[in-house]
């Protein structure tokens, strides 16, 4: 395996994506009660809103392939979410981008990405993993 994927290039990857995608990209801050609007370098960025579609694809790709991204996020208080992505250590970049750009399919509103909602992504794979790993094993 390779030193990981490189950030380079996929928050530049994942900014083209949502210009292309021409949909508003939300972001609904809880200390501010108000409703953000993020330009798609901003959401894109290590320090923006990154950490949080990589976390999506993270878990969609768990639960697909049983194997994690590797997705490296470190807390930084002066970010927009608290966290910067430090690297992704597993998959290719082809495999990171497919993950994510799920992520953004299962959230996706004909004219708005609420960003907010990758975490209910994460969760539902995160659940049905957990109960993947409960199930009993048929014989």
């Amino acid at each position: 395996m390779s030193n990981g994927v490189d950030l380079g290039l996929v928050s530049p990857t994942l900014q083209r994506l949502l210009e292309q995608g021409e949909r508003a990209i939300l972001y609904d801050c809880k200390a501010s009660h108000r409703t953000l609007i993020y330009a798609a370098d901003s959401a894109a960025a290590p320090t923006g809103l990154l950490p949080a579609f990589l976390s999506a694809a993270d878990a969609i790709w768990r639960e697909a392939t049983g194997k994690s991204l590797g997705i490296e996020i470190a807390t930084h208080p002066n970010t927009v979410l608290g966290y910067t992505v430090v690297c992704i250590h597993g998959g290719t970049f082809a495999t990171v981008m497919l993950a994510v750009i799920e992520a953004i399919e299962q959230i996706a509103q004909p004219k708005t990405l609420l960003v907010n909602d990758l975490s209910g992504v994460w969760h539902g794979a995160e659940d049905r993993i957990a109960r993947s790993a409960r199930a009993p094993v048929p014989v």
